[in-house]
């Protein structure tokens, strides 16, 4: 992340992500291979709206990877929790995909 996010890095466990902004939580997931820097050109506009949460999937930039054999159940259950903390009391991310670049078979 860089300064203009204005964006909190944060640790969970072993899964870091980046938090700022106030209103409606936002959950950002990138795709294979990338970080939450993916969304840096979209983020000084999302944060003056919204409270987003920017995650780095396990194995990613600053996250550690998830034990060998870790299915996409495993990588959801990483991403979500972080998004339950971070969002305002009694308000969750609704679920959208605006983008997908992994292959699942559901």
């Amino acid at each position: 992340m860089t300064a203009a996010t204005s964006l909190e890095t944060r640790l969970a466990g072993s899964v870091e992500y980046h938090v700022g902004g106030a209103g409606d939580p936002v959950l950002l997931v990138h795709g294979l291979g990338g970080s939450a820097d993916n969304w840096v050109e979209v983020l000084p506009e999302l944060v003056e709206r919204y409270r987003v949460i920017a995650v780095d999937l396990p194995g990613h930039a600053g996250s550690e990877p998830l034990a060998r054999g870790a299915t996409m159940d495993d990588f959801a259950a990483a991403t979500a929790a972080k998004s339950v903390v971070e969002a305002p009391r009694g308000k969750r991310p609704e679920p959208a995909c605006p983008g997908k670049s992994t292959a699942t078979t559901r």
